[in-house]
């Protein structure tokens, strides 16, 4: 059986399945490798890691979007016009699901 997951470099993983079914989307997951645990409170550790994870997707920090889970059912649909461009890794503040239909947008959670 093939692995689900390929791995890109030591960061992340891919679903090279889902993503050749959808050329135009990019899923996967992050490692450990260089710390890209997302786990930090402090806003300048998250700022810091997003920064190197989106680096090694070749796209702005600013287009990112992380979810903040809490157990309920609340989807917030992000767009362009979501984006601040002096923010990097945006929280999405009591959202347990994110969504977009626009190309390099990044959602995590």
């Amino acid at each position: 059986m093939e692995e689900i997951f390929q791995t890109i470099d030591p960061t992340h993983l891919s679903l090279r399945h889902w993503e050749q079914q959808f050329p135009t989307l990019r899923v996967g997951c992050t490692t450990r490798k260089n710390d890209f645990s997302f786990q930090s409170d402090d806003p300048k550790d998250v700022e810091r890691i997003f920064q190197l994870f989106t680096d090694t997707l070749r796209l702005p920090a600013s287009y990112g979007f992380i979810g903040e889970q809490i157990h309920a059912s609340n989807i917030q649909f992000v767009t362009a016009a979501n984006i601040d461009p002096e923010v990097k890794g945006q929280s999405m503040s009591q959202m347990d699901g994110l969504i977009t239909m626009e190309k390099n947008i990044i959602l995590l959670k």
